[in-house]
């Protein structure tokens, strides 16, 4: 059953959302997220607040994809390994008891932030990437979530801009620099500037991302 605000939703009350009104506005895997924060077995109350929440951890997972793709730092591998396997382990664990989503979603959360935070310092490095990578995309087919990807094309072309712009600021030519890094968010690219890199991941355009 599906409350709203704490209220049954229903006609008499006027407080129905559509699923192509909410779909439209937040799109299908915020409200995946959405749904599996509670127990499927237990009534979900329907809030702007809540699907907020889960936006930002949409975002966190997008970027935490990027990273991982684009890794090229340098960090500890055996240590991270053990850390995506434990947490991996434990979101395992939670979907074989009667599909605990709320506690998987908590073990695969602290992975995301684990890596989206080594990937701050820039300690994601190539044999990070090769390890975590099947298993972000693992957990996230068990979810029915898709990050939106690019194509190898693509790839090289938001690099070649990425070089560019870099260039560019090295020279102090900031309003050339601005004019490229506009042609790359027009691209529906968003950028990483980290300490000694640029980094950059493609974001699910979501009307409700304000």
């Amino acid at each position: 059953m599906i409350t709203i605000n704490g209220e049954k939703m229903s006609k008499s009350l006027r407080n129905i959302k559509s699923v192509s009104h909410v779909l439209n506005n937040w799109g299908p895997n915020v409200i995946r997220l959405f749904c599996m924060s509670g127990h499927y077995s237990k009534p979900i109350d329907y809030t702007e607040d809540l699907l907020k929440e889960n936006l930002v951890r949409w975002r966190q997972i997008e970027t935490c994809y990027y990273e991982l793709m684009l890794g090229n730092g340098q960090g500890d591998t055996k240590s991270t390994k053990e850390m995506i396997e434990k947490h991996s382990q434990k979101f395992e664990d939670a979907m074989n008891d009667d599909f605990n989503t709320p506690l998987a979603l908590t073990a695969f959360f602290d992975m995301i932030k684990e890596l989206n935070s080594l990937a701050s310092n820039e300690k994601i490095s190539s044999e990070v990437s090769d390890i975590g990578i099947p298993i972000l995309e693992k957990i996230l087919n068990v979810l029915g979530l898709k990050v939106t990807k690019v194509t190898d094309d693509e790839k090289k072309a938001i690099a070649g801009l990425i070089k560019n712009r870099d260039e560019l600021r090295t020279k102090k030519q900031f309003d050339k620099a601005d004019e490229i890094r506009d042609k790359i968010y027009s691209m529906g690219i968003t950028l990483i500037d980290h300490k000694s890199d640029t980094l950059w991941m493609k974001k699910e355009n979501i009307k409700a991302d304000f």
